[in-house]
């Protein structure tokens, strides 16, 4: 049995020449030509040759015109199809059910391999250079926007997010976000503000701020008359190098004016706050006579003068016990922990240069009344002790035993242990001792011969004194010791 290579199924519709009857020699008696069966053309026996000719042969076109529609497409099988996948010429016709019917002259196929794949760029995500841009604008917006450190474009977890969002993408390192990217974000913005202002007649605010890194700033905005009241930030000025003079407050107001009216926009009024140099600044703007400038009419903020209205009538007392509150349950672990449970909302301290805060503060402690009250009531003992300004070594060592005292895992009651240790100290055992609130109770015998150990070496002079204490001999018996001057000899001594 002969082997080799398979025949291309295209030679179905052609006829070999062997080289001998050929005009033109082969080599080792190869065919070198091949007879169209359909138009009797002889070409070089070669299967891109007689492919191609394929799709030319008009005989072979009308022949195959009767059997499938104008927008057929017509594959030419694979080395490696079946014959059951090919009609009788060898070609592997497609009919489109759907195509409209066109001229004769049009209904010539299109030749294509059965097995041929889609271009690579199908399976490709391909980035432009004008995309990039675009995505890397958008990138340092939301760094801008949110007050994210520059830095965070570097951060491996934000890159591999973006490559998951667009592979093959690499976000802007943050030399590009402070450089370039920043410049072209900053002249968009201005760009587009001034084109929103062209022709707007607004009024104009100016305020003194401190950045992040308290350094002071004076921050220009102006608000639209018409019906939505839009804010632009016009203008920030960096016055480190500057006292907030009124003279010096004038000439920023007027630069920001004159800025202003470079693009179209029309201020006709001027508002600040209330404070000495800003009410004087306003004064000597109403007084300029400036044809660059204009009449523009300048008054005080109403929103801060009601705040001081409401600094003038406030009761300190109560702001103050009703900050130490708040402050108490915010921040501290137990109660705080403690008031989350019994359903309590966000408590909200005053500020005093953040208006409404003190309104604010005063109605979430009233509607979170309930609940201060709740976390009292039930855990009264140990706000007691936490809520003291000074602790002494008797009610640590109180609360250390007590924690003692409560049930624990073997292996938590080691670890307790071994913290109450690290703890503890002479001191703690002989102040403990001296209490009249505790008189030693608990201590174990141990402990007991630590502390009057402690307070007969460093206080030998009391120890008499301390003897007859325990004993509850004159001048401590029972009820002396509820007497105040008893308490306040003892106090001393508690003050170890």
């Amino acid at each position: 049995m002969i082997t080799g290579r398979k025949k291309d199924p295209l030679w179905r519709n052609f006829i070999e020449i062997p080289a001998s009857s050929s005009s033109t020699t082969g080599v080792g008696g190869k065919t070198l030509r091949a007879q169209c069966k359909h138009c009797k053309t002889n070409i070089v026996s070669l299967i891109a040759r007689m492919r191609a000719h394929l799709e030319k042969c008009p005989d072979y076109a009308s022949r195959n015109s009767s059997a499938s529609t104008s927008s057929s497409r017509i594959q030419i099988c694979e080395n490696d199809s079946s014959d059951e996948d090919c009609g009788a010429d060898g070609m592997q016709v497609k009919v489109n059910p759907t195509a409209e019917k066109t001229s004769q002259a049009s209904q010539v196929p299109t030749l294509s391999k059965s097995s041929s794949r889609g271009s690579m760029s199908q399976y490709i995500v391909k980035t432009s250079e004008k995309e990039k841009h675009k995505i890397d604008i958008q990138v340092a917006k939301y760094i801008y926007a949110t007050n994210t450190p520059f830095r965070h474009s570097e951060h491996p977890e934000f890159i591999k997010m973006m490559q998951l969002s667009r592979p093959g993408y690499l976000p802007p390192n943050r030399k590009n976000i402070d450089g370039k990217l920043l410049d072209e974000v900053y002249d968009t913005v201005k760009s587009n503000m001034e084109n929103n202002l062209k022709g707007k007649v607004v009024c104009m605010a100016l305020d003194g701020w401190s950045n992040i890194r308290n350094e002071p700033i004076v921050c220009v905005s102006v608000t639209t008359t018409e019906n939505d009241g839009s804010v632009y930030l016009v203008d920030t000025i960096d016055t480190s190098s500057n006292s907030h003079t009124s003279n010096y407050l004038l000439i920023l107001a007027i630069e920001s004016i004159k800025k202003c009216r470079s693009f179209g926009c029309n201020v006709r009024s001027f508002v600040t706050d209330n404070t000495a140099n800003m009410a004087k600044m306003r004064r000597q703007l109403t007084e300029l006579e400036d044809d660059q400038i204009g009449d523009v009419i300048t008054y005080g903020c109403s929103a801060h003068l009601i705040n001081l209205f409401a600094k003038d009538i406030e009761e300190a007392e109560i702001k103050s016990d009703v900050k130490k509150i708040i402050k108490y349950f915010k921040y501290h672990h137990f109660p705080q922990a403690k008031y989350k449970e019994a359903g309590g909302k966000a408590l909200v301290l005053p500020q005093d240069v953040r208006w409404n805060t003190l309104a604010d503060c005063l109605e979430s402690y009233v509607n979170n009344w309930h609940c201060l009250v709740k976390v009292c009531s039930e855990h009264r003992s140990v706000l007691d002790l936490t809520i003291k300004d000074l602790c002494v070594l008797s009610n640590c060592t109180h609360i250390w035993k007590d924690l003692l005292s409560s049930d624990w895992l073997p292996e938590e009651a080691d670890k307790l242990k071994a913290r109450f240790k690290a703890a503890m100290t002479p001191a703690h055992f002989a102040a403990y001792i001296l209490d009249p609130n505790f008189n030693g109770d608990g201590l174990s015998e141990e402990e007991d011969t630590i502390g009057m150990e402690f307070l007969d070496s460093s206080c030998p002079n009391t120890m008499k004194d301390v003897l007859a204490y325990r004993a509850r001999s004159y001048p401590f018996l029972e009820y002396s010791l509820e007497q105040s001057s008893a308490q306040r000899k003892l106090l001393n001594w508690l003050q170890l």
